[in-house]
């Protein structure tokens, strides 16, 4: 006995397959592609807040308040604009130690 299953966007009924056919998953294709769109918007989420965990909490919330306002993109241009601040400000302090070593030993 088959079961109609559903549709893993909408949760509508979904039509019987016919024996031999792969089963349908989505109602049709706008579910289909609403669906991709929110895995893929889910896994670049998660890839955001990996990137997030080093930061001090007030600049994770600052950046999930971007990612909410203004999206996934918004969020990863300022991730990224933190991250080369974060970069340029760490290569100051490696230059200074290094001059400040270099100096002690003259």
């Amino acid at each position: 006995m088959q079961h109609n299953s559903r549709c893993l966007y909408c949760n509508k009924l979904l039509p019987i397959s016919t024996p031999g056919h792969r089963a349908c998953q989505y109602c049709n294709d706008a579910c289909r592609k609403a669906a991709s769109r929110r895995r893929k918007a889910m896994t670049h989420a998660i890839t955001l807040q990996q990137q997030w965990n080093i930061l001090p909490a007030a600049a994770r919330e600052r950046l999930e308040t971007i990612q909410d306002r203004y999206g996934p993109e918004a969020a990863q241009l300022a991730t990224e604009a933190i991250r080369e601040v974060f970069t340029e400000s760490l290569t100051q302090v490696f230059r200074i130690a290094h001059t400040f070593r270099f100096c002690k030993q003259s």
